[in-house]
């Protein structure tokens, strides 16, 4: 991974600002881009190393 990349640096300062956690919701919207891209961007920086995956919360919306 290139962590010389825009979205990656981007990415983990947001991360390192939030230590108790951020949502994917919000790391999209700050970062302009989609949920599913964020999603990538986690997956490749965890099997990198660079973060680890926290305790998840429930946010109660999902399909009725």
């Amino acid at each position: 991974m290139n962590l010389d990349s825009k979205p990656q640096r981007r990415l983990l300062g947001l991360l390192r600002q939030q230590p108790a956690g951020i949502t994917v919701d919000r790391l999209a919207d700050r970062l302009a881009v989609s949920r599913n891209a964020v999603r990538q961007l986690l997956t490749t920086l965890e099997r990198d190393g660079f973060v680890v995956r926290g305790a998840t919360r429930p946010t109660g919306g999902g399909p009725a």
